[in-house]
């Protein structure tokens, strides 16, 4: 495990993740469409902030930063912009410094995604393929 960051880790989670909410717009009805124009994490927390966890931990939060999103509703018609707004689309649990996830004060590890090696996995069939 000595390979494997957090920070490292959690910076491609939100790398996967922007881009794939990205791929889901716009969303587009007859007379509506709305367009993600800007989209990001907000990434204040630090790892070793321990008692920012343990807090979490007490009262049964989770210890995540959001996804937000700017967007623009439009008429199709028109082309006009009706409303801009900025939400936040999800919340992303970081991974500790103990390698867990902090979801609803319960603390999650995943140490079984860590014994796979790396390469290609392969499974011989009966009939030889």
């Amino acid at each position: 495990m000595s390979d494997i960051s957090p920070q490292d880790s959690f910076e491609t989670l939100k790398k996967n993740v922007v881009t794939t909410i990205s791929s889901y717009f716009p969303f587009e009805k007859k007379q509506r469409k709305l367009v993600l124009e800007k989209i990001w994490v907000e990434d204040k927390l630090d790892v070793g902030d321990i008692q920012s966890q343990a807090d979490a931990k007490n009262f049964e939060r989770t210890w995540g930063v959001p996804v937000k999103g700017q967007l623009k509703l439009m008429d199709t018609g028109t082309g006009k912009v009706i409303d801009t707004k900025t939400v936040t689309l999800a919340r992303l649990p970081k991974m500790t410094n103990r390698y867990g996830y902090l979801v609803n004060g319960n603390e999650y590890q995943v140490d079984h995604l860590f014994r796979l090696k790396s390469g290609v996995y392969a499974r011989i069939q009966d009939n030889g393929d």
